[in-house]
Order: C-alpha cells, then structure tokens, then sequence
C-alpha cells in the first residue's frame, strides 16, 4: 500500500522516476498515465493493461490521420512523412513492473532524458505493442483543449448535442 504525495521532478522522466522507485515489488505491472489525458476510459486502460500483460509492454495510441511534414528551424516545409505505419502515443503506457525498472536504470547511468516511457524502453532494445485507441483521449496543454474535452464529456454523459 501507498499513501501520500511523491515530488515531481524537473522532467517527465525525473518524475516517473520518483514514483517507480515506491512501486511495491508485489506488482506485476506499472502504469504511467498523463494527468493531461483526462478522457481516458476504464475501458481502454483494460485493453491496455491486458496487452501489457500478453507482450510486457504497450501503449495506448492512435494512427496519425494528418498530413505531417518536416520543417527546417525557421518553419519552411523540407519534406512529406508517410502516414503508413506512423501513431501518436497516449497513456497509459503500461509495462511489466522489472522492464520498466530496467529502462529507467538505464535512463539514469546514461543521462538521457524520454518524453514517454515507450522511448525508455527502447533504449533497452525492447519493443512496445500498440493497442489502439479509438475514444478521444485528448492531451489537454492549451486552453481551446479545455473546450473540446468539455465537449467529450458532455456527450459520453448524455447531454451532448450529437448524443441519442
């Protein structure tokens, strides 16, 4: 059991850190989930957690559906990325508890530093399965995010426009 509030850190990685370190060793499997993903469902969270459990390690995610390009650093378009087998990674990202452990390990003697722990994992050499998500499962960071994600939330409640 654990009570109480672990610091964050000056990274993401700093704080995932934090708090893999007071995971009890009773458990099979962590999960890292954004406070910034609010719509995630139970639902999800389960397909996720039981991927993890088949492979050790997996994602919620989504198939990128835009048109993505690459810029030089003054905003000029240099190229066209192929959508075909590209996803944008959400949380929760789950991971047999000693994996993850090990990715961190490595993370800290090498100084890196990860936005999600999918890239932790791969700096160990580990792959990560996808489950994909089709809910809305937004990363709030600006305030027009609040908008839609009110939207969401009033339609799974029944009082959205679009809700029968």
């Amino acid at each position: 059991n654990f009570s109480g509030c672990i610091a964050g850190g000056k990274q993401r990685h700093d704080s995932v850190a934090a708090g893999i370190s007071r995971v009890s060793s009773r458990l099979d499997l962590i999960a890292v989930h954004d406070a910034a993903r609010p719509l995630v469902t139970p639902a999800a969270i389960e397909r996720c957690a039981l991927r993890a459990m088949d492979h050790g390690a997996a994602s919620l995610a989504h198939r990128v559906v835009d048109t993505v390009k690459r810029t030089d650093s003054a905003g000029q378009v240099e190229e066209s990325i192929s959508r075909e087998n590209l996803w944008a990674m959400e949380t929760p990202q789950i991971f047999q508890r000693e994996l993850l452990i090990s990715a961190y390990d490595e993370i800290a003697a090498s100084g890196e530093s990860v936005t999600d722990e999918v890239s932790a994992i791969q700096t160990i050499g580990r792959s990560v399965s996808l489950e994909e998500n089709s809910e809305p499962n937004l990363k709030v960071t600006i305030p027009g995010d609040l908008v839609l994600a009110e939207a969401i939330i009033k339609n799974r409640t029944g009082s959205g426009l679009f809700r029968n």
